[in-house]
């Protein structure tokens, strides 16, 4: 089995690219294609460094609006998107699960022993 394509939802806070560096980096299982983020402005013009990516990336790893969320899942393929936000409604947090879902991803969320 090849590398999940996975799309790492987060809001640049308190979790920030923690759950990156945590989980996701040393996981040949997973390949982040990529972040899509908040709180930011014109965050979707930076990228996270191959710098700090890890012995499975060859790039950097691009950081998109949240905004594009649905759009990313389908042009990406993702199969899993893993929320990182630690501050939102649980209203908040199932819609975004039913938005990621009507796309044909899985959808989840890090608990605190793995991050």
């Amino acid at each position: 089995m090849g590398r999940l394509p996975a799309l790492h939802h987060l809001r640049i806070c308190r979790r920030d690219f923690h759950d990156f560096l945590s989980f996701f980096r040393d996981r040949s299982e997973f390949e982040v294609a990529g972040f899509a983020a908040t709180q930011i402005p014109f965050i979707e013009n930076r990228v996270f460094p191959k710098e700090l990516t890890g012995p499975f990336y060859d790039a950097d790893i691009p950081i998109y609006s949240a905004d594009q969320l649905a759009t990313l899942i389908t042009r990406l393929r993702i199969d899993l998107v893993f929320l990182a936000h630690s501050d939102l409604a649980h209203e908040d947090v199932m819609h975004t699960a039913s938005l990621v879902q009507a796309r044909g991803a899985g959808f989840a969320l890090l608990g605190p022993r793995l991050t």
